[in-house]
């Protein structure tokens, strides 16, 4: 004996509404299991900066992820930071605190949010032909009890907002200076949530060219200097 269709036969349209339902429902339930965090790194990035009191976040740099992490510079509304990245799975995104900073003139120099091995700084650029920049960060301190002095010079071209990646390569990767490196960095590090040591002394220069290899802007600016207050 045949069984009556209890429910009606569902047209194509039907079906792909249904399966869109289902879909959707599907997300969600999959977003509470996971206490509904960020399901995507924007999102994530717009939920800490409304924290802040800031309009969502402009990103001006990524990089790559690297052991479920990753770095990025970005632009809210009058304020340039940085931040660190988090990717715990599907639909599972979360963001550090922010590193904030302002503009000064033209140019905004920024730090990593990481507290030790710093890669690069970062420089905001908002001038009419800039191509090519570089920059010299000089850092000095006493480390373990020796006179650590040295300028670091980078060169970069700005990527397609205008922000320039300074990438900070060591000295001294062996031998026994590499300790005393390592100690500069991470006091280096320190001092973007002010608490340098008071030995430490850091100052920028960054140069910008044209394309031609005329200057056309410098930026000097001194990062950290404890004893100058005294």
């Amino acid at each position: 004996m045949k069984l009556p269709r209890i429910l009606p036969r569902l047209s194509r349209k039907q079906r792909i509404a249904r399966n869109l339902l289902a879909a959707v429902l599907l997300a969600l339930l999959v977003w509470a299991v996971h206490d509904f965090r960020a399901p995507a790194a924007d999102t994530a990035l717009r939920w800490r900066a409304e924290e802040y009191g800031l309009p969502a976040p402009e990103a001006l740099h990524r990089t790559a992820w690297e052991n479920a992490r990753r770095d990025v510079v970005f632009r809210a509304g009058a304020f340039y930071g940085t931040a660190v990245e988090y990717r715990y799975g599907w639909m599972d995104y979360a963001v550090s605190e922010f590193q904030l900073a302002e503009p000064e003139g033209a140019v905004v120099f920024l730090q990593e949010k990481r507290s030790r091995d710093p890669e690069a700084v970062y420089v905001y650029a908002d001038l009419p032909n800039d191509a090519r920049a570089v920059c010299a960060l000089r850092l000095r301190e006493i480390a373990n009890g020796r006179a650590f002095d040295e300028t670091y010079t980078m060169e970069a071209e700005p990527n397609e907002h205008g922000l320039y990646r300074f990438a900070l390569e060591r000295k001294y990767p062996e031998g026994n200076l590499k300790d005393d490196e390592a100690l500069v960095f991470w006091v280096f590090q320190s001092t973007a949530d002010g608490a340098g040591d008071p030995d430490f002394i850091s100052d920028v220069k960054v140069t910008f060219f044209d394309a031609a290899g005329r200057e056309v802007h410098t930026y000097e600016k001194e990062l950290w200097n404890l004893q100058r207050e005294e």
